[in-house]
């Protein structure tokens, strides 16, 4: 296992918060925002409900399987939500299904959220970011990662690259309960491009990788492998958040580092 550094100092000056304009770059005039907001009329919960919801494991699990399988996403979503206990609070992860061609352990997951009801949101930042390393420690190849964090009634939506960190402004669903509902199901409903998964690498479901210049789905359009091992000396490899590799000035540093060599 390789050692990371506390990600406190690893996220130290690229932390960008309360960026204005985050929700309009992600969620609005999508090809799906349409059919979020119909969701949006016909299943925002009534403030008053949301913290029944949120209280515990089996209502917030019942909640999302009913979001997904109302007949307006039933055949729009393939995605499945997934509520785990964690440090303090709840995760949640939109997960690809079993049977994807695309998905690998690593991939499967497309993004996640942190559910902390009663609303201490200084008691678990730490472990949401160490939990966003580690979702890219699994997928090397990984562009970005969403990701979401829900203190009591407040919002807050995320954006992890191999430089840092973005956060939006935070949102009140308490005030606005509707957008809770097209928040999750714009994230269910984003491509593999939208979620940060390399358009380029795909994967066969048998633990193998690929890239193919057609449609991926397309059974007879050929493919190329890549190979476990690569064939260079100095392999790509992950550094703490980040990917390095042997075209960078210095391989053996993290890429912040080397970024700085560029400039």
């Amino acid at each position: 296992m390789v050692d990371c550094e506390p990600i406190d100092h690893e996220l130290r000056d690229c932390v960008f918060s309360h960026v204005e304009g985050f929700y309009k770059r992600y969620f609005e005039v999508k090809a799906w925002s349409v059919a979020v907001d119909e969701l949006a009329r016909e299943l925002s919960p009534a403030t008053a409900d949301i913290p029944r919801i949120l209280g515990s494991h089996e209502s917030l699990s019942t909640w999302l399987t009913l979001l997904l399988s109302h007949p307006r996403a039933v055949n729009l979503i393939t995605s499945r939500f997934r509520v785990q206990e964690g440090r303090g609070a709840r995760l949640i992860y939109l997960e690809a299904p079993d049977h994807s061609d695309s998905t690998s352990p690593g991939t499967r997951i497309r993004l996640f959220g942190q559910v902390n009801p009663l609303g201490t949101p200084e008691s678990t930042v730490l472990d949401f970011l160490e939990h966003a390393r580690t979702v890219f420690a699994a997928c090397p190849t990984r562009l970005f990662l969403h990701a979401f964090r829900l203190h009591g009634a407040i919002l807050e939506l995320w954006m992890f690259d191999r430089s840092g960190a973005y956060s939006s402004p935070p949102l009140d669903i308490a005030h606005c309960p509707g957008l809770l509902v097209k928040t999750l199901a714009g994230y269910a409903l984003m491509t593999d491009e939208e979620v940060g998964l390399s358009p380029f690498i795909r994967h066969d479901g048998l633990g193998s990788r690929f890239i193919t210049f057609a449609n991926p789905t397309d059974l007879d359009a050929q493919r190329f492998y890549l190979q476990e091992q690569p064939a260079t000396p100095h392999p790509a490899r992950y550094t703490n958040r980040h990917l390095s590799s042997s075209n960078s000035p210095d391989a053996t540093k993290p890429t912040t580092e080397s970024l700085r060599c560029y400039n």
